[in-house]
């Protein structure tokens, strides 16, 4: 039973894509409160991030109970703010109208929610959304550089089943 824990836990961390921090998968939908800021128009995401932590464990070696330190990987959410020039940024409107930058900024003074798109939209997910509704279509992410070059995939450490925990005595 450990062992296909393990297997599936290391099947997970293999096949979790390595995509650009601040773009949602290609063809995916993500929809956020984004401000404009001179310049600017800013957002907050709230991403898994892996952290490690050390837990105490009780193991039954030998017939005897020991405990022992463990180093274990959780991932706890974060919200980080992203940033894109208004310029870099194509707008489009639910009809697929080009959005200029003056009027997004004056749309996005206060605050408003859009939809984060990598790449271009289909005019049948366009037809989801009301005619309002903004599509702000980011800057295709730079492939790797050099010749033949993989995505690097993490190691991951696989993780450490806990025991259940004691029994209260009666």
């Amino acid at each position: 039973m450990f062992r296909s824990a393990v297997l599936a836990a290391l099947a997970v961390a293999v096949v979790a894509p390595a995509s650009a921090l601040a773009q949602p998968a290609p063809g995916a939908f993500q929809v956020v409160d984004a401000k404009a800021n001179k310049d600017k128009i800013t957002w907050n995401e709230t991403q898994a991030v892996p952290v490690q932590k050390e837990v105490v464990v009780t193991v039954n070696v030998n017939g005897m109970n020991v405990t022992e330190k463990r180093t274990v990987v959780v991932y706890e959410p974060v919200t980080i703010t992203r940033e894109l020039a208004l310029k870099t940024v194509k707008v489009t409107d639910g009809t697929g109208k080009a959005v200029d930058a003056e009027k997004l900024a004056e749309l996005l003074k206060d605050g408003k929610s859009v939809v984060l798109v990598s790449g271009p939209v289909a005019a049948k997910h366009r037809a989801l959304f009301k005619d309002t509704t903004l599509f702000l279509e980011l800057p295709a992410a730079a492939p790797p550089k050099g010749p033949g070059t993989a995505p690097v995939v993490p190691v991951v450490e696989p993780p450490v089943l806990l025991p259940p925990p004691p029994k209260p005595e009666r």
